[in-house]
């Protein structure tokens, strides 16, 4: 068997490879077939290579048998002060080799070549089902940092409950950073950057502040939403377009951001997303709606139920560090 980097001209000799690929994303939104479920992830990889990534190819008598694909993350690294990369994804297929043996070599191969780069800290997303790939991680060292959950709302199989709004709910303005930035760091935040012993826990606890201050710069692409009683802002919530669900699937997607609201502010979030959902419907610019939470997150859990929304989804986060 033989390791070798793939380019932007290869992409198109793993359809075999992922036809048979049990972890799709997408494969319980009910949104697409399985043609489409396929060219999801050879678009994915296509514009991770695009922007950078490394993909590398297990090959055995000229035939694919597994794939290793990753991205250094530039932003992370800056902040953190560790030189920062991630997986994006780890596949193998049927041959007459070990599918583990073959995850095992590609990871080895992908942290020979981070070590060649100063890679210090690698982190890997993936399916919880996926059993033998995170039997890899373990064996290579990885260590578990969460577990997240995803629910969605799907525009033709949902109504938006008749909910009662205790909260105004407006467009961020920059007079509110100030305020936002300090619900941010005040709020006792417990990640994965919170919960790995090799990232600086200074910088762990201010992570959400630096994330909300970029969501609210000028060329950020995130909306931001406020809520206000009496005059007072009392949290803020945050969500993006999802391209890669549009440019495949033809549907507005939008989720994937955070939320903070005071203690005293509860029912706030279910003021936020009745806003952020309702009218995104209402103007047609919304089709789906993901949002992801932790799994011991119980509050929001109740509410994307009380939603209707469906769950779809779940993930491990596993951290390695490479180089101390």
């Amino acid at each position: 068997m033989e390791i070798r980097r793939l380019d932007k001209k290869d992409i198109s000799r793993l359809k075999l490879l992922l036809k048979d690929y049990r972890y799709n994303q997408y494969r319980n939104y009910r949104i697409a077939d399985k043609k489409d479920l396929e060219n999801s992830i050879l678009q994915e990889i296509l514009g991770l290579v695009e922007d950078g990534g490394e993909l590398f190819a297990a090959e055995l008598n000229l035939e694919i048998v597994g794939i290793i694909c990753g991205s250094k993350l530039a932003w992370d690294s800056n902040y953190f002060g560790l030189k920062m990369a991630k997986i994006d994804f780890l596949i193998t297929g049927k041959c007459c080799l070990e599918q583990a043996f073959i995850k095992d070599e590609l990871i080895l191969f992908l942290f020979k070549y981070y070590k060649s780069k100063k890679i210090q800290h690698v982190s890997f997303r993936i399916d919880t089902f996926d059993h033998l790939t995170i039997n890899c991680l373990e064996r290579n060292g990885f260590q578990l940092m969460d577990t997240l959950v995803t629910y969605i709302l799907v525009d033709k199989r949902c109504r938006i409950p008749d909910l009662k709004c205790l909260y105004k709910v407006r467009n961020y303005q920059k007079k509110d950073l100030p305020f936002i930035m300090e619900i941010a760091e005040k709020n006792p935040w417990i990640s994965r950057f919170s919960l790995d012993p090799f990232i600086p826990k200074d910088k762990a606890n201010k992570f959400f502040k630096e994330w909300i201050k970029n969501c609210c710069s000028d060329i950020s692409e995130d909306i931001v939403l406020v809520a206000e009683k009496g005059g007072k802002v009392k949290g803020f919530f945050t969500y993006r377009t999802n391209e890669h669900v549009y440019n495949v699937f033809g549907l507005r997607g939008v989720g994937r951001g955070i939320s903070v609201v005071l203690p005293d502010a509860k029912g706030a979030f279910v003021s936020f997303l009745k806003s952020a959902i309702g009218k995104g419907k209402e103007e047609g610019q919304i089709n789906l709606a993901e949002f992801d939470t932790q799994i011991w997150n119980y509050q929001s859990v109740k509410i994307f139920q009380r939603f209707g929304m469906e769950y779809v989804k779940s993930v491990v986060t596993f951290h390695k560090i490479l180089c101390e």
